[in-house]
Parts: structure tokens; sequence; C-alpha cells
């Protein structure tokens, strides 16, 4: 408690008041159709068992093509089907938002349950809840002169593909490629063209067949102005985090953190000034083999620095995915280790209300926060030069906050505990803010929600979309 407390009074000096593994958790998609109205349909995303810090056990938001009167999960298609979990409106009679305890979470994952929703006509949609699998893979593109790489996560019954890192070297900018069935020897149609420039960090919605043909290894990618460029799609688990000694709550270990890169490397810090002896080298090997990854660098104040030298055999990237990757701290008391741990990308809620433009501002962490190193929290597609302020907290507001009664349709998820400064939006509609976090693995585990409120709309205010996180690495 007196960590915590030290931590929050921190916080609040440093942010200016008024930033056990997280579960993956399990994602769930339903549409919901009636075949008499077939203009209506509904769409659920959301997520259950997501984590410590979603404490309400699942969240869950809801699209309807036409106003809907009810949105609930319930457990048969009969007329008189139980209400496991009813919704309730988002500034707008097409969007819904809903949240289940522990006991309706277990429910939605060990039964099988259904969305249905409710038009004035009194005509139901009614569909199955389906679990969403999400898997990740880079494209990695060299024509010669520069190296395009990205690596998306692609939910396999909604999907929805969110293309979280775009990279590249020499590259003068971010180029379009499109995502084509079969194989560079033998290729099919276009099923679909990535343009990154423009998609902002919104997810891209992809078809069926695209879905199908990336998942089961039948597609490929290619530059769009230059078709000769071509790319695999591969599988992949491009981020990684590790510490080295003391978990029991002390400072006294080195934190650090490895990312696939273009060309196929992998590159990285590790941070041992806490260490309790001085550490005079690091070696990141494979597990089995001590092939090594790279020689890194020692760059001042404790810290050494994996540069992206070694292109990676086939073992060896298998090794990194698979975290078959041992992280070695050499000491004049002897010789340190501890094996590398994925980054959980961040839960997204589409549960914010639109801007000016139209849109719902997106706000989501960049990554997993880091101990000893900090997290980001990035907006976009808000509207340009508005004044945004983002809100963090620990928990989640239950019921949400309306704020009807100050004549404003937008409702407040995060239960605030900071805010952090703000900041004047580019002409892109968006916004970086980033904060350190200290070397103390109490707060490892430690839940992170975070909206951000731009001072536009039509109501004057609009509110991102909900992001969640925990603390790593764990």
């Amino acid at each position: 408690m007196k960590r915590f407390a030290t931590f929050v009074l921190a916080a609040l000096a440093a942010i200016l008041l008024g930033q056990g593994p997280r579960a993956q958790g399990v994602d769930f998609y339903a549409r919901s159709v009636n075949p008499t109205q077939a203009t209506a349909s509904a769409e659920l995303r959301g997520c259950v068992g997501c984590g410590p810090g979603l404490i309400l056990g699942g969240v869950f938001s809801v699209d309807v093509t036409v106003p809907a009167t009810a949105v609930e999960i319930v457990d048969s298609v009969q007329p008189g089907a139980n209400v496991i979990v009813t919704f309730g409106r988002i500034s707008s009679p097409t969007r819904f938002y809903g949240d289940a305890d522990s006991g309706e979470s277990s429910q939605i994952l060990n039964t099988t349950t259904y969305l249905r929703v409710t038009l004035p006509s009194g005509v139901r949609l009614v569909g199955p809840l389906l679990r969403d699998p999400t898997k990740q893979f880079v494209v990695d593109l060299d024509n010669g002169t520069g190296i395009f790489f990205s690596v998306f996560e692609l939910k396999s019954k909604s999907g929805d593909a969110f293309f979280r890192k775009v990279a590249s070297i020499n590259a003068t900018q971010v180029p379009q490629f499109d995502i084509v069935a079969g194989s560079p020897q033998a290729p099919g149609a276009v099923l679909a063209t990535i343009d990154l420039r423009t998609s902002g960090r919104k997810p891209v919605q992809f078809d069926a067949a695209t879905v199908n043909a990336v998942c089961l290894g039948n597609a490929f990618a290619r530059l769009t102005a230059q078709p000769s460029v071509v790319s695999t799609i591969q599988t992949t688990s491009d981020s990684k985090r590790f510490v080295v000694g003391s978990t029991d709550g002390s400072a006294d270990n080195a934190i650090g953190f490895f990312d696939l890169q273009p060309g196929n490397a992998i590159a990285g810090t590790v941070r041992t000034a806490a260490f309790p002896s001085t550490v005079l080298a690091v070696n990141v090997l494979e597990g089995g083999t001590n092939v090594s990854y790279g020689q890194t660098l020692p760059i001042g104040n404790g810290e050494f620095l994996l540069p992206p030298v070694v292109q990676l055999t086939p073992s060896l990237r298998q090794s990194f995915d698979q975290n078959n990757v041992i992280v070695e701290l050499v000491t004049a008391a002897g010789t340190f280790s501890a094996p590398i741990v994925d980054s959980v990308a961040p839960l997204i809620l589409d549960v914010g209300t639109p801007g000016l433009n139209g849109v719902v501002p997106f706000a989501e962490f960049t990554a997993e926060p880091l101990i000893a190193y900090g997290y980001g929290l990035a907006v976009s597609d808000a509207d340009p030069g508005a004044a945004a302020i983002p809100f963090l907290g620990f928990e989640l507001h239950d019921p949400p906050q309306s704020l009807a009664g100050f004549g404003l349709d937008d409702i407040v998820f995060v239960k605030l505990l900071v805010t952090l400064p703000l900041a004047v939006l580019d002409g892109n509609g968006g916004a970086l803010w980033q904060q350190t976090l200290p070397n103390d693995t109490t707060f490892t585990g430690l839940p992170l929600f975070a909206q951000v409120a731009v001072l536009s709309g039509l109501d004057g205010l609009s509110m991102s979309t909900l992001s969640a996180t925990t603390v790593g690495p764990n």
C-alpha cells in the first residue's frame, strides 16, 4: 500500500492532476440478422476475461444499422430466453455498450449465448456469440533501396485487421501494398489494398475471403506501385519483454525489451543500472543452442543496446516467436538469466462519441507499458486542431458515467486517477503522450485504462475509444 501511495503521489506531481501475466482473454464477435428485415443487422465486439484490470469480467460494444429499442446477450434463440447482459445506449439509438460480471462472463465463456437486438417494429435480430481468435502477421517488403515493414493483428471472425506497427528503412514514404491471393509464382486476385497513410490506427475490415487466404497461408503481399516487390505474409510474435533478477517488488533487477525489425532482425535495450552487481556484458541467446542474436553494446548508465544487425535464420526466428530466447547478464559475481515473454497488445473497445468529422476518436496505448521505461498513449482520427486531454485510471466506472446531466451525449468509462497534459491535435487529428514508469515489479500486472476527451463535437465534446492494458513485463 505504501508503494502504491508513493506511485500515485509521484504521478499526481509529474502528470498534472485536473499513464501473474495479463490474461489474453477471449475476444468475441457476433452478427445478428433477421431474414424478414434485410436492411438491418447488428455487430458485437468484445472481450471476456481480459485480465485483472477488467474487474467487470467482460466488456462489449454493439453497432446496429438501424435504431434499436433493446440489445441483450441471451442464453437461447427462443422468445423466452433468459437475459444475461442488458446493454445501454451510447450517444445514439444505434450504438450500445454492455459489461458482464464474473458469473455472466463464465456463462458466456462456457455455454452458447446469443446477441439479441429488438427493433421498434418488434422484429428481433439474433446471432450466436463466436470466439474471435487473433493471429499476428508480418509483411517485410524490400525494393532494393528501402525496406517497408508492417505488423498487423487479424481477428478471424470479425475480419478486423489492426496495423499496429509500421516501419521503414531508407523509404521516402509509407507505401501502399496489396494482399494478393495465391503465391508470387501463381498470383490470383487482389484481395485488399492497404494504405496506411489514410487508415489511421482504426482497424481495416477484411472480408471472409481475405481472412481465409491470410490465415491459411494462401496470400502474399506486394507493393502496389512495384508489383515485382513481394513478401510473404508470415505469422509472428513481434514484441517481447523480460525482467532479470528480483520480481518481489524491489527494484534490484534488469528490465528490457526486444522488437522485430525491418529486414528480419531484432533490436532492443536492456537497462541494468538497478541490478545489484555491475553488469559487464549482456548475451541474447537461443535456448538450447546458445546461438547469439547479436552482440549488445554498452551505451552508458548501465544500458545495453542490441542493434538490428543479425538477420534471423528460420531457427532463430522461430525461437524468438516461441519465447525460446534467454537473456544473460554477466557480472563478476556470476551469470544471471531469464527468458523473454510476449508483450500483449492493448484492448480497444469502440465506445466513444464522434467529433465534428463524424468519426469516433481512436485512442490506444501504443504498446504494453513497461516498468523502468513507461508507456505511450496515442489518439488519431479526431478533429484537427482541437484540444485533447487523456483520462487515465486503474478502474472502470460501474455503471459508466453519463454526461447527460451537463447537456452532453458523452459517456465516461474510466474512473479518473490522473489526466495527462492538454495537447492541441495535429493536422490529422492526432497526438501522442509519453510518460515514464518506475522500475518496481510491484506494478507489473497493474491495469491501466484510458480515454481521451476531445474538446470538439456536436455538443462541444467527443470521447475516444476505451483502451485497456496492464503494466509489464510479467
